[in-house]
């Protein structure tokens, strides 16, 4: 009786491997599947090394790569005349930088404090009899990316009779890379106008910080635009997980409370903008028309242009996140770990339809599923394939939606620290350690590594009598492939250099048959049969 294997795929770890499908495997490890035929896995190609063992996190900006000692959450910023990333972690306040403060190992916090002292007014010249204007001042700083924080208290409210004013006093923090103050003042002619811009000078509006005093004798007339930064407030010193939710708005998270940048400011954190949730976030993720926080419970859908406006519907799914880095943004939606599988938000299927949300029943059950160390995977969504490290081990997979396998990768002694996914290139790099030496590595781009794949069991009750074998392949005496039988628990191995059929041991007849094959040659087609002519 004849056994072919013409098509390979991954493993279905939750299914009896008697009840596999042909092609798929009971192991299936460094492997990758070309047009169905078996192929070696393209191990992780040395980038640079780096210094320090533990790290934990990896990033490049601009050219410049960065690993951290801790975890990390980076975000491309808005600032257009630099590249600007904009960053979170447990154990800092949120941060921004551009390459060359990388570079440096620099960066600055992101937002701007207010003013601590309100401005000092003096009148200059003398009082007619009539009061002219009404007028009070506040000021606000601007960092060298044109960033502006919350303004100052106001200056008492001042009647002028025809005078000037001389305002003093302007102080700033070092560590904020402000260059500029920005002032306004209370416009009495226009009711409902507020404080408005002053600018400097004809040919320049902000005042620079080497000034430090300004005169005003602006007509009211002139003066610009209604202060709008009144709650341009830092981030909070504990916010986590920040990320773009859209081309204009950052969202983060501390505890249950869900964050929300003003429109194109990761600067400004508008109190008013946050929400709160039932459980504790464990992720944020963009999600159609806003974004979606994932939680220790129920997963919390916010929808909105204007952050100022976010609506938000919890999703009645019971599947809690179990780990911030399991989830990778998919099609329109997002896929994450939890304890019943992988989960898809919105759970729909590619054609729009209603599906179970839990997308890997069909290759885990439960109990296989949680074998895995699924607090510390770190995943993306790469070349058709949700891809997860297993941070702290040499352990990675890939799952398959089309064939619904997984398949594994082993990196022998080099330990898995970090995953980093740069989606405009759409390139892997890791983060890896190995006998002391930490490097970076381009997955997928260095040489090809040993296979192993072993097919179901091929269960047959009357028995047969496997006297033959034939591999079709790229094998040669250069890279031959090992072939092992295992048939009623006893195992036979072969070294195949050709794609001739070799003969096997005969004289039994057992009933279960396992087939595995090894190496570095691609492989099209297994045959085992009771005969040479059988296999030809």
């Amino acid at each position: 009786m004849k056994i072919s294997i013409t098509s390979f795929a991954g493993e279905r770890p939750g299914v009896d491997p008697k009840k596999l499908p042909a092609g798929v495997a009971t192991s299936a490890i460094n492997c990758r599947f070309e047009r169905e035929s078996l192929c070696p896995a393209k191990g992780p190609l040395t980038i640079k090394e780096v210094s320090g063992t533990g790290l934990s996190a990896v990033h490049r900006a601009g050219d410049v790569w960065q690993t951290f000692s801790s975890k990390r959450d980076v975000a491309r910023g808005p600032v257009s005349t630099v590249e600007h990333y904009v960053m979170t972690g447990p154990d800092i306040t949120p941060c921004q930088f551009d390459p060359e403060m990388a570079e440096n190992g620099e960066t600055l916090p992101l937002g701007l404090p207010a003013p601590e002292e309100p401005l000092t007014v003096e009148i200059v010249g003398d009082a007619g009899d009539d009061v002219t204007d009404t007028v009070s001042y506040v000021y606000t700083y601007v960092n060298s990316w044109g960033q502006e924080g919350r303004q100052s208290d106001p200056t008492g409210v001042i009647d002028l009779s025809g005078q000037t004013v001389k305002l003093t006093g302007f102080t700033y923090p070092e560590g904020y890379d402000i260059v500029s103050y920005r002032l306004y003042r209370f416009n009495s002619s226009d009711s409902t106008a507020g404080y408005q811009f002053l600018p400097w000078s004809d040919d320049t509006d902000d005042m620079p910080v080497s000034a430090t005093y300004y005169e005003d004798d602006t007509p009211g007339s002139d003066l610009g635009a209604t202060l709008g930064t009144s709650e341009y407030y830092e981030p909070p010193d504990d916010l986590q997980g920040i990320v773009a939710i859209s081309t204009s708005v950052f969202a983060g998270f501390t505890g249950k409370e869900v964050w929300f940048s003003e429109l194109y400011l990761p600067n400004a954190w508008p109190v008013s903008y946050m929400r709160t949730v039932d459980a504790d976030v464990v992720a944020i993720a963009p999600y159609p028309s806003g974004c979606i926080a994932l939680t220790t419970d129920k997963a919390v859908i916010f929808t909105g242009v204007d952050p100022a406006s976010m609506s938000q519907e919890k999703v009645n799914i019971e599947a809690a996140c179990v780990s911030k880095e399991s989830v990778a943004p998919f099609l329109n939606g997002v896929i994450y770990a939890s304890r019943q599988g992988l989960v898809r938000l919105p759970p729909k299927d590619n054609m729009g339809y209603d599906t179970d949300p839990v997308i890997t029943r069909s290759i885990w059950d439960y109990e296989s599923w949680n074998e895995l160390d699924l607090e510390n995977l770190s995943a993306c969504f790469w070349k058709g394939e949700y891809v997860g490290w297993f941070i702290g081990s040499s352990k990675g997979m890939a799952v398959n939606f089309v064939t619904n396998t997984v398949r594994w990768f082993n990196l022998g002694t080099a330990v898995v620290r970090a995953m980093w996914h740069d989606t405009e290139e759409d390139t892997m790099a890791l983060l890896l350690e190995d006998d002391g030496t930490s490097y970076i590595a381009a997955w997928e781009e260095g040489d090809d590594m040993k296979l192993t794949w072993s097919s179901g069991e091929a269960y047959i009750p009357a028995g047969t009598n496997p006297g033959a074998v034939r591999v079709n392949g790229e094998q040669d005496a250069d890279s031959p492939v090992t072939f092992s039988l295992e048939s009623d628990g006893e195992t036979q191995e072969l070294s195949i250099t050709n794609d001739e059929p070799c003969r096997l041991s005969s004289g039994r007849k057992p009933k279960s048959h396992i087939m595995t094959v090894s190496g570095l040659s691609m492989v099209s087609e297994i045959s085992i049969g009771s005969s040479i002519e059988e296999v030809m």
